[in-house]
């Protein structure tokens, strides 16, 4: 059985370091999404994101243009850190239930 539970305990320090990094790549992120207003004849995009209970936005340009779709891809990217994240803690949850002795 100690063979068990240092397997899990490696998983447990290696899921830990995983979500620091995670964390650390998030944050290198814009938050938020994209919205597109329609004005003119002509879409323009912005970023909307919440400061504490208010909620920001910047604009970006016009859509189609080089900064919205990297934008687009900065956002996205996040989102994919984000996913992770969540999936790593929901491991770590479940390793530490594990070394405690519940399923």
């Amino acid at each position: 059985m100690s063979i068990l539970k240092d397997m899990i305990k490696e998983e447990k320090e290696r899921l830990e370091e995983l979500l620091k990094f995670y964390r650390n790549e998030i944050n290198k992120y814009p938050k938020g999404y994209i919205s597109r207003r329609k004005r003119n004849g002509n879409i323009y995009c912005y970023r909307s994101y919440r400061d504490g209970e208010r909620v920001r936005t910047i604009y970006i340009g016009i859509a189609g243009s080089n900064e919205v779709k990297e934008a687009e891809k900065k956002i996205e990217k996040r989102r994919e850190y984000e996913k992770k994240y969540r999936q790593a803690r929901a491991n770590l949850k479940e390793a530490k239930g594990l070394l405690r002795g519940k399923k």
